[in-house]
């Protein structure tokens, strides 16, 4: 199967990118990598799995209404549809009789190749393990999962609550970027089991800087695993979820996305996606001045807790501090 030039673009599934890659990729040797990659051709029985390359970054220039940032992002984009069949279980007649048979399903994942050095794999779990799997049998050790580190989305937590807090804002930081955080409403901690559990998730929060089981579970030393919410991004908002695994789910369902067609979905995303690895890139080489929460930020934590009539005993707020990659010793 070949895409036709004029083929209209479209996805399977969700808006989950479920595995970030940093490879060793140059645009020299891009064309060379594709090339090696197993190509997927329904017709042969030995080539049910592989790879086909879409004209992505060709529909998306010639889209109307897209900002000009995310057409330059994607320009240099290349998408490689990954194509395999699955068998599912369905009812059929067979000689009168109905029973189940196993019927061949045309599947396929996303992979953005975007150089000099990032993949983005939109897939099921099973797909981007399987996909990841056919990457590094061509890349060999030249390929590694990005997982987004605890204190990173701490960072966020805390600098969504800057106004409170006193900090530098993400947009004060990082303003040239074009991505802001407007409202966090979804966070996952783990850790210690305490009065709410081991794991604690709160979704669709009013503010979740306020909410008691997360602000305890924070304060006894247990750290946030997913943060999410709406993020804006070139002036529209954008409801997503982020994992410390290196998972970004964009809910398609709410915010800007929610009236986009499918290939305004996809370009936003993954211009998204680009954004927010070269923010995590430069915040690992932040100073820990502005890197890491002061202690004054989880005694306000504190204090907050206390108001809402809601006492955490035996809380070390300098060893907290140090817990979530802060400073401690009671500087700011």
């Amino acid at each position: 199967m070949r895409f036709e030039p004029g083929e209209r673009f479209d996805y399977q599934g969700h808006l989950i990118f479920n595995r970030i890659l940093h490879v060793d990729l140059f645009d020299s040797e891009l064309e060379g990598i594709i090339n090696r990659l197993p190509e997927f051709d329904a017709d042969k029985e030995s080539a049910r799995s592989g790879f086909e390359e879409y004209p992505f970054s060709a529909q998306v220039n010639d889209h109307p209404g897209l900002p000009g940032e995310i057409r330059d992002i994607c320009s240099n984009t290349t998408l490689l549809k990954y194509r395999y069949e699955d068998l599912v279980e369905e009812e059929a007649l067979v000689e009168g009789e109905r029973t189940t048979v196993d019927v061949p399903k045309l599947r396929d994942a996303d992979v953005f190749l975007h150089p000099p050095n990032r993949i983005y794999i939109r897939a099921s779990k099973r797909e981007a393990k399987n996909v990841h799997k056919a990457l590094s049998q061509v890349l060999n050790d030249h390929i590694s999962e990005i997982e987004f580190d605890e204190d990173f989305l701490m960072w966020i937590f805390y600098n969504y609550a800057s106004d409170k807090f006193g900090g530098e804002s993400f947009e004060e930081l990082f303003g040239d970027h074009n991505l802001k955080v407007e409202l966090l409403t979804d966070v996952s901690i783990t850790g210690e089991r305490d009065t709410f559990g081991s794991v604690n998730r709160v979704e669709d929060s009013v503010d979740i800087s306020r909410n008691i089981p997360i602000l305890t579970g924070i304060l006894r030393g247990n750290r946030i695993s997913m943060i999410g919410g709406g993020f804006d991004y070139l002036g529209e908002k954008i409801n997503l979820e982020i994992n410390k695994s290196g998972r970004i789910h964009f809910k398609a369902g709410k915010g800007g996305l929610s009236v986009r067609n499918p290939l305004a979905r996809m370009a936003t995303s993954v211009a998204l996606i680009h954004t927010f690895t070269e923010v995590y890139d430069r915040w690992k080489n932040l100073p820990d001045s502005s890197k890491y929460p002061p202690v004054s930020f989880f005694e306000q934590l504190y204090n907050d807790l206390q108001q809402q009539g809601v006492t955490v005993d035996e809380v070390n707020l300098d060893t907290i501090s140090k817990v979530h990659g802060g400073r401690g010793g009671g500087g700011d």
